[in-house]
C-alpha cells in the first residue's frame, strides 16, 4: 500500500477554520467593552445590540413561524447568531470606526445609532418569537435608517 506523503506548509501561511473567525471576533468584541474608552464601550453596545437584531432577522428569513421551538428551529437561530456575529464585528465595527476617524467625539452618533437598535431589538424578537413578518420588515428597515442617523450625525449637520 502506497501512502501519500502531505508536503509541510511554509511558514506564515497559516488557513484560518470557521472556528477562528469566529474567536477572533469574539475577542474583538470583548477587548471592545473593556476599554477604558467611553467611545469603544458604546461601539460595544452599539455591536452587541446590531449582531441580536440581524441574528434575529436572519432567523427568521431562514425558518417557518412554526419551526422556531424545535431542535432545528434552535439550530438555526444559533448560526444566524453566529453569522450576525461575524458580520457584526468585521463590518458593523468597521463602519463604526470609519464614522470615529471622521469626528473626534463620537459619543453623541453613537448615542442615537444605539436607541434606533433598540427600538429596533424588541420589534425583531417580537417578529421572531410571534411570527409577524411586518415587525421584522420595520426592524430591518431601522438598520439603514440607524447608519444613516450615525453618518448625518458624524457628518456634522450643524454647521448648515
Amino acid at each position: 500500500m502506497v501512502r501519500k506523503v502531505s508536503k509541510p506548509k511554509k511558514k506564515g501561511t497559516t488557513e484560518k477554520s470557521f472556528t477562528d473567525y469566529v474567536s477572533d471576533a469574539t475577542k474583538g468584541l470583548v477587548t471592545l467593552a473593556q476599554s477604558n474608552k467611553v467611545a469603544d464601550r458604546f461601539r460595544a453596545l452599539n455591536a452587541l445590540v446590531f449582531i441580536l437584531v440581524l441574528g434575529f432577522i436572519i432567523a427568521h428569513l431562514w425558518i417557518y413561524p412554526q419551526s422556531l421551538w424545535s431542535l432545528s428551529g434552535f439550530v438555526v437561530l444559533l448560526f444566524s447568531l453566529i453569522a450576525s456575529l461575524l458580520v457584526g464585528v468585521y463590518g458593523y465595527v468597521s463602519f463604526l470606526n470609519v464614522l470615529a476617524k471622521r469626528k473626534s467625539n463620537d459619543v453623541e452618533s453613537l448615542k442615537i445609532g444605539i436607541i434606533v437598535l433598540l427600538v429596533a431589538y424588541p420589534l425583531s424578537f417580537s417578529g421572531l418569537i410571534f411570527s409577524i413578518r411586518w415587525l421584522v420588515y420595520t426592524a430591518f428597515g431601522l438598520i439603514p435608517i440607524q447608519g444613516l442617523a450615525l453618518c448625518c450625525q458624524s457628518a456634522k449637520w450643524d454647521t448648515f
